[in-house]
């Protein structure tokens, strides 16, 4: 399978909202499941929305049809249910339409649209009701319905409408219905063409698009100044609150909790124009019946004003309850639970999502409520937190989706482990002085000794806390090098030659999970398939009898005894790195031989170890092979491969934004997601994308989303490796980027035409240095084959603005840069 090139509007971004009636026989409204309508399929939450409200019925038993036409009395007649009219009224027997005769049942339904200037009729005469609804009929009839309740439809944007690639086949009658559906995210788009939604005016609308359409209608804030109509806390509007912080444990200052409400604030600023005082808890005396959202454990509990119940709650899981006057927003109580505690409430409730780094997207409602009595417990991934909220410069951290786990030490550990104690300190964590004792080489893992060394720096590490851990769920690093050298001693080289130069490494880590798993349970010991360890020891069935008892005749006595089955004990755990795999291509795509060399040695890892979770590299590495690093869609791809091993736990990541132009601020918003659902479909992942860049980048955001699947598509070509580099022609080719350079640059020229914010215009000028380093490139290459100094002073007057750029927004910037220096020779590693 090649990597996904979809369209750029993946799952069909199409008509948004209201409910709808089926007009068959046989319907069932009771079934909430159509054989037809797939879980994961783009309508099946505005389909069950539909049926919920009963505005719309299946077309048989348990069938919706949602491909099926929709004609125009079957439109009118869901909109007559949706505003509760009753059409069997008197007032309602005639159409006046020659076509709509008394009796049938669409009649009252027509009358009272065309009574109420919904529907027109198709020459004044005739209604043509059994006409299908082409999709600007459809927003043009549904603009008409919500101008009758009064909401104003008035367009107050046309860019949106003006980045659509057929706005020219709008009817002309139709045309400010469909900028008005446009700007509203009421239709979107059936598909994309050079960057630009596609609105296909004169198709046939779905029953499936209908129901979708009806839905976001009726979902929006429409006609309202913000997007959210209003917001109660237990019954009372949230401008009468105010928010209190307290106590958060294992913070690094007073600033890290008082971040939590600047969020809160945040999301209810955009999403509803308010914004709440903040105190800190021994700023505001506590007093009786004020109505506080409580973020982390304040002096309220201590009180006596308000109890929360943590029983049971794991170290990062989040909570957030209305009770009473209060609403509360804790954990247990580490920083982490907290934090996302205020995510996953302006989520669920305010309808906002955050994308981490500052960036919030709104869902326009008409209303957000919290009822007295809500209390909403989860436990939480770490990773998520990190993603979200600890992104830019220096801040990164490897991690798992273990919500409980906790990394101990540096992961590779193997050296300073070995390190028997030295005049500076006993402490084996002190990673880069116990590493200077081993510096250029691996000491010998064969080594009764040094074993015992190992298994004895080990406990030293897990006895510094045993409480914790005792309590949560560790992981310890102990089997990880990435050096290329092993020891060749003796014994060492009879293990490699039965088991294979990997084994040392295993069976040490079999011996350390038997010395520690009565006391330490919680413990999981954690070895790196990572460069020279990549490949897997030998199975058992690959290994001779003959061969196996040669060596026990030789070593059998010694006090550390490898068994011929080399399968880890059930405390242990392997990370499979993604260094040495192509950052191109899927896992398992069978025509990249890069990657079914991996895949085959992730098989048989999986073999080896009851647990397996996977170090991806496709995040935060970019620096080190140029600007245009195009591994967004590789997140999802790998840990959709990863997923179907049934001993995965999780995938860790490197969160790395702010240094350099690519969209790591979406890299990394999307592996939170991805922490949060792995198992999520591509369609879900996609459209993930299309939010992020919806909300970053405005009614331009289809053109981003091109330049993205654009270059997804050119280094499908190829193969590259995320971590240890590749120059930026081994990426996307020199010939690929002369012929569409020029395309790159109108993909985001047309994005900072149609942008609305000065925050969209910085985002678009940011990533499109992405462009303008690859315009240095081929100009240097031209330069190189011409020798001519005016190609030179052309090189060096775009080279400047590079450069210029990368220093404007703050980037890492080359350090041995000047006007004429061949990009290949920039230091931005």
């Amino acid at each position: 399978m090649k990597k996904i090139t979809a369209l750029l509007i993946s799952a069909v971004i199409l008509l948004s909202a209201l409910p709808f009636m089926a007009f068959a026989e046989g319907a069932d409204s009771d079934t909430g499941k159509f054989t037809d309508v797939p879980d994961n399929s783009w309508f099946a939450e505005a389909v069950d929305w539909c049926l919920d409200n009963g505005y719309m019925n299946g077309t048989g038993d348990k069938v919706f049809s949602p491909d099926a036409k929709t004609t125009r009395s079957m439109l009118v007649t869901v909109l007559a249910a949706v505003a509760g009219i009753d059409t069997s009224d008197e007032k309602y027997r005639s159409s006046g339409f020659d076509d709509v005769p008394e009796g049938r049942w669409y009649t009252g339904a027509v009358s009272w649209a065309a009574q109420n200037d919904i529907v027109s009729g198709t020459d004044g005469k005739t209604f043509d009701p059994d006409g299908l609804v082409t999709r600007e009929q459809l927003v043009l009839i549904l603009k008409k319905y919500i101008e009758s309740t009064g909401i104003d439809t008035s367009v107050r944007s046309e860019k949106p409408f003006e980045a659509c690639g057929d706005k020219e086949a709008v009817s002309e009658w139709a045309v400010e219905a469909v900028k008005w559906a446009v700007e509203n995210g009421i239709i979107s788009g059936t598909g994309t063409v050079s960057g630009a939604p596609i609105i296909s005016p004169g198709a046939n609308a779905t029953r499936a698009q209908i129901a979708v359409l009806l839905k976001a209608a009726f979902e929006k804030n429409l006609g309202g100044d913000t997007p959210v109509g209003s917001v109660t806390l237990g019954g009372v509007d949230i401008s009468e609150f105010v928010i209190v912080y307290g106590k958060t444990a294992y913070t690094r200052n007073d600033d890290d909790i008082k971040e939590i409400p600047a969020l809160i604030n945040k999301a209810l600023s955009g999403a509803c124009g308010i914004t709440l005082e903040v105190y800190k808890d021994t700023e505001l005396a506590p007093v009786e019946g004020a109505h506080e959202i409580l973020i982390g454990r304040t002096d309220r509990e201590d009180a006596g004003l308000v109890t929360v119940d943590r029983e049971g709650l794991g170290k990062n899981t989040l909570l957030y309850e209305m009770k009473d006057n209060y609403l509360i927003i804790a954990s247990n109580e580490e920083i982490y639970g907290t934090f996302m505690a205020a995510n996953k409430f302006i989520r669920d409730v305010l309808g906002v999502t955050y994308f981490g780094n500052e960036l919030y997207g709104y869902s326009s409602i008409k209303s957000a409520s919290l009822e007295n009595g809500t209390r909403v417990v989860e436990d939480q991934d770490l990773n998520e937190y990190v993603a979200l909220f600890h992104q830019g410069g220096d801040d990164y951290f490897f991690g798992s989706t273990y919500g409980e786990d906790t990394f101990m030490n540096y992961n590779h550990s193997l050296r300073l482990l070995a390190c028997p104690g030295c005049s500076v300190s006993d402490d084996p964590s002190i990673y880069a002085h116990h590493l200077a004792h081993f510096a250029g080489k691996d000491p010998c893992l064969s080594s009764d000794e040094n074993i015992d060394t190992i298994i004895r720096n080990v406990k030293t590490i897990l006895n510094k806390n045993p409480k914790r851990i005792t309590s949560f769920k560790y992981r310890l690093f102990v089997n990880a090098t990435d050096i290329g050298y092993y020891c060749k001693c003796e014994k060492c080289m009879a293990q490699y030659r039965v088991w294979g130069h990997t084994s040392t490494y295993i069976h040490i880590l079999s011996y350390i999970c038997d010395a520690i798993k009565d006391e330490y349970p919680n413990v999981q010991l954690v070895t790196l398939a990572h460069f020279h360890t990549t490949v897997p020891p030998k199975l058992p069935e690959e290994i001779s009898d003959a061969d196996y008892e040669a060596y026990l005749a030789k070593y059998g006595n010694d006090k550390y005894v490898p068994s011929k089955d080399i399968t880890v004990r059930g405390n242990a755990a392997v990370q499979m790195c993604t260094d040495s795999a192509c950052s191109s291509h899927a896992m398992d795509d069978p025509d990249c031989a890069i990657n079914a060399g991996y895949s085959a040695r992730t098989e048989k890892w999986a073999k080896i170890f009851p647990h397996m979770f996977s170090g991806d590299y496709v995040n935060g590495y970019s620096p080190n092979c140029g600007y245009v690093y195009p591994t967004i869609y590789e997140s999802w791809q790998n840990t959709h491969y990863f997923s179907k091993f049934d001993n995965f736990d999780g995938m860790s990541f490197r969160g790395n934004t702010d240094e350099t132009p690519d969209f790591d601020d979406l890299k990394n918003y999307l592996a939170a997601i991805l922490y949060r659902d792995r198992n999520m479909t591509w369609d879900e992942y996609s459209a993930e994308i299309n939010n992020f860049l919806k909300s970053v980048y405005g009614p331009g955001w289809t053109y981003i989303r091109e330049y993205i699947d654009l270059t997804e598509r050119l280094s499908d070509k190829n193969c590259f490796w995320a971590y240890n580099g590749s120059n930026w022609d081994r990426i996307i080719s020199r010939a690929q980027w002369t012929d569409n350079i020029e395309y790159a640059r109108y993909l985001f020229d047309r994005a900072m035409e149609l942008s609305e914010t000065e925050e969209q215009r910085s985002k678009i000028e940011q990533h499109s240095i992405q462009v303008t380093y690859t315009e240095c490139q081929l100009a240097y290459r031209k330069y190189e084959f011409t020798g001519l100094q005016s190609d030179l002073d052309a090189f060096s007057k775009i080279s400047r603005h590079c450069y210029e750029q990368l220093d404007k927004f703050g980037f890492d910037l080359p350090e041995n840069w000047y006007p004429t220096c061949d990009p290949n020779d920039w230091n931005i590693s």
